[in-house]
């Protein structure tokens, strides 16, 4: 099974385009919700082994891969908008819901709001209860967004972007060492592709904090009645939501890598696999 098995869709929800992928397959509908700063590239490689239990759909959000651009209106609240929308336009069923870190954020007020569309909420490397409509934001952005702006402002090359990107450092996690020494080429490249499709100011709300305006976690969470399990690293364990959320579980997958999925995808698979033969 490859990504043969995947079909590329967009699909226009209130006068926007989304760019989403699918990859049908017997089973519960399982829809993925990329992070932030990523694309539905980042799913791919996995979409044909969960495809074996479920219909897969990976979307992605405004702002970012192949999906439209609406400057200075990126909030959680409207990516659950575009979510809600897509759920009703695309799929006839209800569904498992699943997001990685801004998009578990996005898939647990999603679900908060829609019981009768969620029927399992999975929240990967994010935690639910960590805003109280009060987010001071995320400065290590900064040089993301002024990195990609300046690029791009330049006229240098996509290339020269990705070259300069796969020699960048990884992540503080990993000691210094460069993103080609730790994702390899393509991993590198396609981090590179997913910044140049973003639409900058997207940075911008996260860099404020204004991208979590109305989430009330305290408020949102305890809506949360469907089966629920946090996937993480092993550089934290959700307490909080799991006390907040009546059974939910956690699976803790042992790297110190946001991108859960990505650079773990057999236990990832596996560990979705295994919760949604418990719904």
């Amino acid at each position: 099974m490859g990504e043969s098995m995947i079909q590329h869709n967009s699909v226009e929800l209130n006068g926007i385009r989304f760019h989403y992928a699918e990859s049908p397959g017997e089973g519960p509908t399982l829809v993925l919700l990329i992070g932030f700063n990523d694309s539905i590239e980042t799913y791919l490689p996995i979409m044909p082994d969960l495809a074996t239990i479920a219909h897969v759909y990976a979307f992605e959000f405004r702002g970012h891969g192949e999906s439209g651009h609406t400057p200075n209106q990126y909030t959680m609240q409207n990516h659950v908008h575009d979510v809600e929308q897509f759920l009703q336009t695309i799929t006839d069923t209800p569904v498992i819901l699943a997001g990685h870190s801004m998009g578990g954020g996005v898939a647990g007020w999603t679900t908060a709001r829609n019981g009768e569309w969620v029927k399992g909420l999975i929240v990967e490397d994010a935690n639910l209860l960590w805003s109280d409509d009060v987010d001071d934001g995320s400065p290590e952005f900064i040089p993301v967004r002024d990195q990609i702006t300046a690029f791009k402002a330049s006229g240098k090359s996509f290339e020269e972007f990705a070259e300069q990107i796969a020699q960048s450092p990884a992540s503080s996690v990993y000691e210094g060492k460069t993103r080609l020494e730790v994702y390899g080429k393509e991993g590198a490249y396609r981090h590179a592709r997913q910044r140049w499709a973003m639409d900058v100011t997207h940075y911008d709300s996260i860099i404020d904090g204004t991208v979590s305006q109305g989430y009330v976690a305290s408020a949102i969470v305890p809506l949360i009645r469907c089966p629920t399990c946090f996937i993480t690293s092993n550089q934290w364990t959700p307490t909080k939501d799991l006390q907040a959320i009546p059974g939910a579980v956690h699976v803790t997958i042992n790297t110190a890598d946001h991108r859960v999925h990505e650079v773990c995808p057999t236990e990832f698979t596996q560990a979705v696999k295994s919760f949604i033969a418990t719904i």
